[in-house]
Parts: C-alpha cells; structure tokens; sequence
C-alpha cells in the first residue's frame, strides 16, 4: 500500500503538468497550490478567488476573461509588495482544498481578506469588473465591458441559443480539415467501460460530501431513487454493477448516510487515490467530462438488458423496455452531481427542451436511446468547440477514421451527414463489445491505469539509484573510518 501511494503521488505529479489554466510566464493571474493556498488568502489584502477545474469546458472558456480582468486592472493587479490580487486553484487537482469551502460548482469567484469570504460573485447583479473594483476597493469604470457580464457563479443566468437545431450539422460537414479528437482510433470497449466507471465514482466522490465532512442527504435521495437502480439494471458492465448493487444496498440500508458509510461504498467502486485524482489513470479519456460522457453511453445501451427486477425499465403494464428511465437518469447525474454549473445548466435546458429528438419517441427503445445521447453529444461538441474558437475541423463523433461507415459520403447531406445505422453499430461495438448485456459474469476491473504502472517503474528505478548512491555513501564512509 506505501509502493502504491508512492506510485500515486508520483503519477499526480507527471498528470498535473501541462493542465492549469494560468501558468503562462505573462500572466497576471496566480495560480495556487495546496501548500500556498491558506498563506495567500490569509493577507490583510484583498484577493479574488478563482475555484475551477481544468476539465470544465466552461472554466476553459472564461479563462481568458479573467487574464482580461487582471490586464485591465493593470498595476493595481498587484498589491503594495507586488504580489498578485486574482488568484487561481485547480480544484480538480487541489479538491482537498476546494471541499472544505463548499464549492459546489465550477468556475466559483469569491473576494477573501484575512482568510475569510467577503462576497461570491453574482452575474446577474454586475458585471466582473464592477465586482472586482469594488471588491478590491477600486473605482469602477463605466465602461467596463459587457461581455464580462458572462461569468461564473452558481446562479448565473445564461441565455441564447444552447444547443444547435437538431439537424444543424454544417460546421461538420463542410469541414475537411482533421479532427478535433486526437485519441480515438485504437479505443477498445474496455477503455471506454474503464474511464466511464472511473468518471462516476470521482463525481460522487466530489458531488456529494459537503464542506464539513457531512453527506449532502437530498443528493443521496436521488442517488437511492433515480440514479442507482438506473446503473445497477442498465450498465452493460457485470461487475460495476454488482458494485453500484452493494454501495445501493449500503445506503438504503440505513436511516442517514454520514461520511464513513459514504467512503466505505465508494471504496466498493475504486480507491480513493483514484478518486480524488483521476488523471493519471484514464485508459482513452484526458479528462472528468470525457470519462462521463463515456459512462452516460454505456447506460443508453442497457436499456433492453434482461433484469432480475421483473421489468424495472418497462413502461408501466405495457411490459415494453424504455429508454426514459435511463433518459431521466442521465438528467439527473448529470444536474445533480456534475459541477461544471454552466455545463450542466446547459446540459438540462436542452434535455428538457427536447434537443437531439429526444421526445419523439413516446416508448423509446435502445435504438431511439442511444442515438438521442450520440445526437446530443455532437451538438455539445458542435457548440463547444465555437466557443473556443475553434473552425475548420471536424467536431463530430465517431472521427471518419474510426468509424469509415458512419458517414453517408456522396450522399450525405448539411442536415444528414451520418448513417444512423451504422452509428448504431458502432455505439454497440463501442460500449457492449461482444459481450451480452445479460450477461452476470465478467466484468472491467478499475485498477491503476498504465500510467501508473509506468510511474512503478520509474520508482523502482529511482528508488535503486537511491540505494545505490546510499550504498556508496556508506563505503566511503566505512573507508575514511577505516583510514581513521
């Protein structure tokens, strides 16, 4: 167990290179850790801080504003010894520091002095430089620019178009430079199956505990009523689901869940190493949101699995298999227990308006299920990606090398590029593989990822140079006794 969480430590480490947002030799924004945190907001100056994640798509996108911010201010950026008065924390590697301050949703800004939180910015009352002017006892500026307004805060307002229509694929299909997916050819089931089981136990690692350790009882409610019984009759793997099946016998079992109960049925799912970090061991994903996405798949294609319930996603006396228990699930993880907020805001409007053909089907079947979630998907990654800016590549998924049948090719069309059938197909063959659905043996085991594996050899390397550069250490010392 010490090998492993040496191994663990060792891997967070390489993980976190290369991933938070405001480390760029220009910037006036500071990123902080968990070892300068406390010291940082414990100044009689004031300071704002920025609690995000790097995998959220929404942080990702405000990034920039709040570098604009801090350009803005200029040198009162600074305080009086030059040090940095907007500050940043990747909770996403630091969660130990961002769950004792009961941030419940990302990007999250709060103004502290001495320690302590003065104020949570608010979109919907001012702007983000009125907020931070007046926070750091600034004056405002009356021309401080709208497009600030567009900020974080879990009760933002968000407006205009969401989602594109339904048939609105023609950024995809006028595209002919490369994917926005750079990891998706070689991608087994098993890989997707791994980062899916892996992306829902963090989330109910950091979704559910709140700030001083108790267990957030109306979440758990909905774990008990809407989510597990979803996961434990539709998840297409055996072995996750005999263990969502014991953490949702844990829980039902008793009168209220206190922390200890909580931790002792998420050890059931993976370890808590993993849980807290789960960055160095995606098998395909490079990130929490890719992992979930990967999960919600698994379950629209469990939506017909045969279960010992006697028929617990049939649609009332008709015994027909549906697809809105699962539909109504994926709802539900994704508004209770994804903290990216705008993400999921965003995620629910267009759930409950219908998007991607949701309700055309007034029994969906497994079919009608899975190709709701694929449509919705690519109109998340349709709009995300114009969001960041980017043109001229192909948003869509399945990429055209890892699906060569998904595409209509010359008979494709702006509003049709794709072969639902042999999206179908291949959703299958990604998610089930060729396992049967019904199947109750068997399973993904989630146990550290290569990265890992990699980081145990370079610790043994390590560890032996150490022994080595010991041992000599200790003949010379031996020889200079010796001399003496």
């Amino acid at each position: 167990m010490i090998l492993f969480n040496f191994i663990v430590i060792i891997a967070t480490t390489l993980a976190r290179d290369g991933k938070f947002l405001f480390m760029g030799e220009a910037s006036k924004v500071l990123e902080v850790s968990d070892r300068d945190f406390d010291r940082v907001v414990s100044s009689n100056t004031d300071k704002l801080v920025l609690f995000y994640a790097h995998w959220c798509g929404h942080c990702i996108r405000f990034a920039p504003k709040y570098e604009a911010l801090a350009e803005s201010l200029g040198k009162d950026a600074f305080d009086e010894t030059g040090q940095a008065r907007l500050i940043a924390i990747d909770c996403a590697v630091y969660g130990e520091i961002c769950r004792p301050k009961g941030i419940r949703a990302y990007p999250n800004l709060k103004h502290y002095k001495n320690g302590t939180v003065l104020a949570e910015f608010n979109s919907r009352s001012e702007s983000l430089e009125d907020f931070a002017r007046t926070r750091l006892g600034l004056s405002v500026v009356a021309s401080a620019t709208a497009a600030s307004t567009e900020a974080p805060g879990p009760s933002a307002v968000y407006s205009g178009s969401l989602l594109p229509r339904v048939g609105d694929y023609n950024s995809i299909f006028k595209s002919v430079e490369e994917s926005i997916f750079l990891r998706e050819t070689g991608v087994t089931y098993e890989m997707r199956l791994f980062d899916g089981q892996l992306a829902f136990a963090s989330i109910l690692e950091t979704a559910v505990v709140l700030s001083d350790k108790t267990v957030a009882a109306e979440k758990v409610r909905v774990l008990r009523e809407q989510i597990l019984p979803i996961v434990v009759a539709a998840y297409p793997d055996a072995s996750f689901r005999r263990k969502v099946s014991a953490l949702q016998d844990l829980i039902t079992g008793v009168s209220e869940v206190d922390h200890g109960i909580w931790q002792n049925g998420l050890d059931l799912l993976t370890p808590l190493e993993m849980r807290i970090n789960p960055d160095p061991h995606w098998k395909h994903c490079e990130d929490l949101s890719c992992g979930l996405w990967q999960f919600l798949h698994g379950l629209t294609l469990g939506v017909e699995r045969v279960h010992t319930n006697g028929g617990f996603l049939a649609f009332g006396n008709t015994g027909r298999p549906t697809g809105l228990a699962v539909m109504s699930c994926i709802r539900a993880i994704v508004a209770e227990l994804f903290m990216c907020g705008e993400c999921a805001q965003h995620f629910v409007k267009g759930y409950d308006d219908c998007a991607a053909g949701r309700c055309t089907m007034d029994h969906p079947d497994k079919r009608h299920t899975a190709l709701w979630l694929w449509r919705f998907h690519n109109m998340v990654n349709n709009r995300t990606a114009h969001e960041r800016g980017i043109t001229g590549k192909d948003t869509a998924w399945p990429t055209k090398d890892e699906c060569t049948k998904c595409r209509k090719g010359s008979s494709a069309t702006p509003e049709q590029p794709f072969d639902e059938s042999e999206v179908y197909d291949f959703l299958q063959g990604a998610y089930v593989g060729a396992h049967s659905l019904t199947a109750d043996s068997g399973g993904i085991e989630v146990h550290p990822s290569s990265t890992s594996v990699a980081c145990l050899v370079v610790s043994v390397l390590v560890f032996a140079c150490l022994l080595m550069n010991r041992r000599r250490f200790y003949v010379k010392w031996k020889r200079k006794a010796y001399a003496e």
